[in-house]
This record gives C-alpha cells, structure tokens and sequence, in this order.
C-alpha cells in the first residue's frame, strides 16, 4: 500500500526520476521544471511560491482523483520559498536578515505548508538531484553522493520521510563487446 509513503527520489539530472514516478497511482505533479512533458502525467506548473500554496491548498481540498502527489522538483520548490522569504523580507539575500531571520522564517513557511501536505492521506514523493563530493580523510579520499537541496531545506525535509532512494545508472560491457 503506498498510499501514505513519504519519500524523496534523488538522482542525477534525466536519469529517471520523473519516469518512476509517474508510475505511482494516480499520481499529480506539482512540476517545478518541464521534465515531465515526455510523460503521460497530470501536472501543475508551478512557478512560484504562491502558485505552489495554490496547488496544496487544491490537493488539501480533496476534489480529485489523485493518490500519490509528487513534488518535482523539491529544489526548485526550495528556492521558491527562499524568493517568497526574501521578498516578504525586503532582503535581497536569505541571509542578510539579522540573526538567521531569514532562513528561519524560510525553514517555517517551507515545513508549514510541506506539514500541511503531508497531514493529508496522499502518498507524498518529492524528488531532488545529486551532487558528488569528495571528503578528505587523514590518508585517503572517498566520493560521496548526497541531496542538492540546501542545508536548510534538507533539514526541513528529510525528519519528514519514510524513504530516501538514490537512482544510479551503471553500465556492463556484454561479451559480444556491447553496452547495457
């Protein structure tokens, strides 16, 4: 039953996350950037901050079909919310306000209206991309691929989920000399 699964998808750029959701039930995207136009799916486009409170308050009202809402992408819908915060702030930077004003009020308008969705009987899948870092230790480096959300969204975000799942691609050289 994934009707109450609350998950983010994260992965590099065309690798298929858009793909694996659309094949959720019943599923809406609050589409923060074109990448489902190759899919059968039903989307709102979301542009800004208040189109994106437009579209919870749609889904809070419960007039539809759909199951399984997916926030696409959880990036974008970040910067969204930092835009709204800096011009709700008059700043022209999240952190110019004193004291972390700006990033806390950016840290309660994003969980209050992710609470709002996520209070709902809607599966909930937000999506993000990844970054590759290197992390110095003593005597070695290792590569690790984490969440291109900002430090404050992502701790916003990640308390709220079930499941966290990383796509990767990896190719294998057939006998016959060819990719998969």
């Amino acid at each position: 039953d994934l009707s109450q699964i609350r998950m983010l998808i994260y992965g590099q750029p065309k690798i298929g996350k858009t793909t694996v959701c659309s094949g959720f039930p019943d599923a809406l995207f609050l589409a923060t950037e074109p990448g489902y136009h190759a899919h059968k799916v039903f989307a709102i486009d979301i542009h800004d901050w208040s189109e994106f409170v437009e579209a919870v308050d749609l889904v809070i009202a419960g007039k539809h079909k759909y199951k399984t809402i997916i926030i696409d992408t959880a990036d974008i819908m970040a910067n969204f919310c930092i835009a709204y915060t800096c011009s709700k702030l008059k700043l022209s930077h999240i952190s110019e306000a004193k004291w972390s004003k700006g990033y806390d009020f950016f840290k309660k308008e994003l969980d209050l209206q992710l609470n709002r969705l996520f209070q709902t009987k809607y599966g909930i899948i937000l999506t993000s991309h990844t970054k590759t870092t290197d992390i110095q230790k003593r005597d070695s480096s290792i590569s690790k691929t984490i969440v291109t959300l900002n430090n404050q969204a992502r701790s916003v975000i990640l308390p709220k989920l079930g499941t966290i799942g990383l796509i990767k691609m990896q190719t294998f050289k057939l006998s016959d000399g060819s990719y998969i």
